[in-house]
């Protein structure tokens, strides 16, 4: 797939932002406008940097589509998710990039003690606007990684905006439907 202007911009400025010190951001773009190719190219560049990455996202339909897309790019990736045989292995547990069900991590990180987090550089939160008080907030400051990263379709009702914010930091990418149906890029 050849990527679009918006999905280029927007890995360049998450990784401008990088280079410049920022260590908690946010990307938003509309439904259909790409943020799992941006996912994808953002880890790609980071793992020729020899940075380990952390998907995070909170559904296991989520969890199961990631892993695909992600095979789909070439990228060897481990599951860290209940119900998922890699969880209790040593086969992809170690691995550099890891796609990661909050609540797993979560229960056995932060409940029962039993589990350490990934060792991961660089941070990926999937849609971001469902962090909540409940799970993500306690997992969120147990994650070591320096850098962590926020993608959403819809954090830019001000609240949730804000909360989002609060954790992953601020929008250094925005990308609207009307922007994208103006262009002819989306339907």
């Amino acid at each position: 797939m050849n990527p679009r202007p918006h999905q280029l911009l927007a890995v360049e400025q998450v990784q401008a932002a990088i280079a410049q010190g920022q260590r908690r951001l946010c990307v938003t773009s509309p439904t259909g406008g790409g943020k799992t190719w941006i996912m994808c190219r953002l880890i790609d560049q980071w793992l020729q940097e020899g940075l380990r990455c952390a998907l995070y996202t909170n559904r296991k339909l989520l969890i199961e589509q990631l892993s695909r897309v992600l095979g789909r790019h070439g990228i060897d990736h481990g599951v860290r998710a209940a119900g998922n045989s890699e969880l209790d292995g040593e086969d992809g547990q170690f691995r550099p990039v890891q796609l990661c069900s909050i609540q797993t991590e979560h229960s056995r990180v932060c409940r029962h003690h039993d589990w350490i987090l990934h060792g991961a550089d660089r941070v990926i939160v999937d849609e971001a606007h469902g962090i909540s008080p409940k799970m993500w907030f306690q997992t969120l400051a147990a994650i070591p990684a320096p850098v962590r990263l926020g993608l959403s379709a819809t954090i830019t009702e001000a609240k949730r905006r804000l909360i989002v914010e609060s954790y992953l930091g601020p929008l250094v990418f925005e990308e609207t439907y009307k922007a994208l149906a103006d262009q002819g890029r989306l339907a």
